[in-house]
């Protein structure tokens, strides 16, 4: 796990009053899982800002565009947790996993996969110009 990566995402794109709580399951394996599935059920209400929410179909492209500016990190209830991975290999991860996903980047930029809904799976992209104190 990258505790200074994730970290940073906390502070830079989570509610305040919940960052603390968010912070200390993701340091501790048992919680981490539950933690991601709370998180992906009630992203609205988590976030500091309301992103857009858009379609797997237009995930590619904005993981190439996370991409561009560092290698992406993914935090995922899945095998992968905590790898270092290039666009490409992410793409191909999250088109095969059903389980909720948070892909960063470096810049702090994030996207946040959600599990299927509806037989529908849609993600939030966040960037760093996208939050609001």
């Amino acid at each position: 796990m990258n505790k200074e990566l994730e970290t940073q995402f906390v502070k830079e794109h989570i509610d305040k009053a919940r960052q603390s709580r968010l912070l200390l399951e993701l340091a501790d394996e048992r919680r981490r899982k539950s933690a991601l599935d709370r998180f992906a059920h009630g992203t609205e209400d988590i976030l500091k800002s309301q992103p857009k929410t858009f379609e797997v179909s237009q995930l590619a492209g904005m993981i190439r565009d996370l991409a561009q500016r560092s290698q992406l990190y993914v935090i995922s209830s899945a095998h992968l947790d905590g790898a270092v991975m290039s666009a490409d290999e992410v793409t191909a991860y999250l088109e095969e996993v059903g389980e909720p996903t948070i892909v960063l980047s470096q810049a702090t930029g994030a996207a946040i996969i959600k599990p299927e809904t509806y037989g529908r799976r849609t993600f939030y992209y966040l960037s760093p110009k996208q939050v609001r104190n």
